[in-house]
């Protein structure tokens, strides 16, 4: 194996294992109806304590330019992202909105502050909203674009009049922190969408199995469960359907009784299975030299059945056996 073979191996494994760990082969499982379910109560949250910290940093801290940011942002995005969630199609929008929405408030609470800079402790719900709404691999996404917007309004927006002035040392550690938050936020939701996979697979699998099962009955409750040919109740059906298309002027039915003689004898020497492998040949040696022309069928232990479908001249059964009972 060459140097560049064995690299190659290497940096599959090392990026497999990435992957895994951050839960990016996790897959997604969750249905539209979950989905909503999830936005509608990120909304229901996050909409009417946004509209209470905005009353409350107006009228008690006057924190003016902070409210009215936060009554905006939530007015912006969160009234249209519930409007949208009506609309199937929709609904990765209206999730993309509630996400933004998060976005934009961590920025006005890091510009501004909030009481004594206590308003950036808000921002590190961020991720777990991310994932929460998003899932494992648009929720990574979601939180860099949070960590570089945070970092963007730190750097770029702490000259604004009445934004709040962070040390430089808490600047150093506000990126550390907010992407191990984000490892965290990740952790837990990865444990939450590897047991809603597993549970996805479960009731896959059980459902599978419950409808071969029902599958099995259905087919049981027409068929013989020895040969599987239609029985007694199948038979009926075929042969009305048949009588139905017929014409009585110019076609006729041929129905034989087929009688063997003597199984019971020879399932006493055969055994059970025995004689139902001797049945099962006969079955299949007539289906197979007769089905074509019409249809057999078992209607107890020693009897089966064959019915012809509609025919203008009525075939020779020199060939059949000689104890039938053939009608019209």
């Amino acid at each position: 194996m060459t140097k560049t073979a064995r690299a190659l191996i290497t940096y599959d494994a090392v990026l497999r294992t990435v992957c895994s760990l951050l839960g990016l082969n996790v897959q997604a499982v969750s249905t539209l109806e979950e989905r909503r379910k999830q936005a509608v109560i990120a909304i229901a949250l996050a909409l009417p304590v946004t509209l209470v910290f905005a009353l409350v940093n107006y009228y008690q801290f006057h924190f003016e330019e902070l409210a009215q940011a936060e009554i905006i942002v939530a007015v912006l995005f969160l009234l249209p992202a519930f409007l949208l969630l009506n609309i199937e199609r929709a609904i990765r929008w209206a999730e993309s909105l509630i996400l933004w929405y998060g976005i934009f408030i961590s920025s006005a609470l890091i510009v501004y502050g909030g009481l004594e800079g206590s308003g950036v402790l808000w921002v590190f719900t961020y991720p777990f909203l991310a994932f929460f709404i998003k899932g494992q691999r648009l929720g990574w996404l979601y939180c860099l674009a949070w960590v570089a917007v945070c970092w963007l309004a730190v750097k770029l927006l702490g000259n604004l009049p009445h934004a709040w002035q962070y040390p430089d040392a808490y600047v150093g550690q506000m990126i550390p922190a907010l992407l191990f938050y984000s490892t965290m936020a990740a952790a837990f939701n990865l444990v939450r969408a590897r047991f809603e996979e597993m549970l996805h697979d479960k009731v896959e699998t059980n459902t599978a199995r419950a409808r071969a099962y029902l599958d099995q009955l259905q087919f049981l409750a027409q068929h013989d469960e020895v040969t599987g040919l239609p029985n007694r109740n199948r038979l009926n059906v075929l042969l009305e359907e048949a009588i139905a298309q017929c014409n009585p002027a110019q076609e006729a039915i041929v129905v034989i009784d087929l009688r063997l003689e003597r199984l019971f004898e020879i399932s006493n020497i055969l055994g059970e299975r025995g004689g139902d492998l001797l049945m099962e040949s006969i079955a299949r040696s007539l289906q197979d030299r007769y089905g074509k022309i019409g249809c057999l069928g078992r209607c107890a232990a020693t009897s089966s059945v064959f019915s012809t479908r509609p025919i203008c001249k009525i075939p020779s059964l020199a060939s059949w056996p000689k104890r039938c009972l053939i009608s019209r």
